[in-house]
């Protein structure tokens, strides 16, 4: 009887050793001598060494939380505030950060912080796009719908550079729910089960939400022909597997 590595633990150990599943992106941190200058849109962003770019926010490390009533605001451009406080500051990739309360002497982990109103109201004054909610990943999105602000620069693979940040921050609004079978994740660690699908697979330039769809990798892997074919590699049937076993899990 021939044993089925694609099965179990087998299928987990394979995509170890072999390091080519693609990982979620992680949020990060940065000092603002790593941040690019605004690029033509006026926001400001990083690149990773891979070329990936990644739209950034300012906060504060150090913030007396109690004092305020509240988390420190997450900056997307250098507001009045942000400019007194800008030496204090540190870059982030994601509206998850860590950051330390002086007046408890706390640090306060995994933290999702909403964008400064005063941020916002620039935001409007310079593009007349509004944020509801005051949130980063909607901030990543709305900025897609704009064909004057939106990315168009592909990577080697079709899509744009920033897609990592739009995929997650579209699964992120999406709460992690597979729009066909329902499925919700139940641990934020194995985000990478649920992905971003491009209702039209030919324009992967195009990430207007309208074209975007929340799915877990068995049903993005079954959407079409095109992408049945995609899942036969030995990465996507390595990560289906896993997938099929995390939801055996009680």
């Amino acid at each position: 009887m021939l044993y089925n590595f694609f099965l179990g633990h087998s299928a987990s150990l394979l995509s170890k050793i072999l390091g080519r599943l693609v990982s979620d992106l992680e949020p990060e941190s940065y000092s603002l001598s790593e941040i690019e200058d605004p690029d033509s849109d006026g926001f400001y962003y990083k690149k990773d060494k891979e070329g990936n770019l990644f739209r950034i926010g300012f906060y504060l490390t150090h913030y007396n939380n109690v004092y305020w009533g509240k988390s420190p605001s997450l900056h997307i451009d250098f507001c009045d505030n942000a400019i007194e406080l800008k030496h204090r500051m540190r870059a982030t990739n994601s509206q998850i950060v860590t950051y330390y309360s002086k007046d408890n002497k706390t640090i306060y982990k995994n933290q999702r912080l909403n964008i400064c109103k005063k941020c916002l109201t620039l935001l409007r004054n310079k593009t007349s796009i509004t944020v509801t909610g005051r949130s980063f990943d909607e901030f990543i999105l709305i900025l897609e719908e704009d064909d004057n602000l939106k990315c168009t620069v592909p990577n080697k693979d079709g899509y744009v550079i920033n897609w990592q940040q739009i995929s997650k921050a579209f699964r992120e609004t999406r709460n992690y729910k597979c729009e066909n079978c329902s499925y919700k994740l139940k641990d934020m660690q194995f985000s990478k089960f649920i992905q971003t699908h491009h209702i039209d697979s030919y324009d992967k330039l195009n990430n207007k939400r309208s074209n975007l769809k929340c799915l877990c990798v068995k049903c993005h892997s079954e959407v079409d022909d095109y992408h049945r074919k995609q899942f036969t590699s030995i990465e996507n049937q390595l990560l289906l597997a896993e997938f099929e076993e995390y939801k055996s899990r009680p």
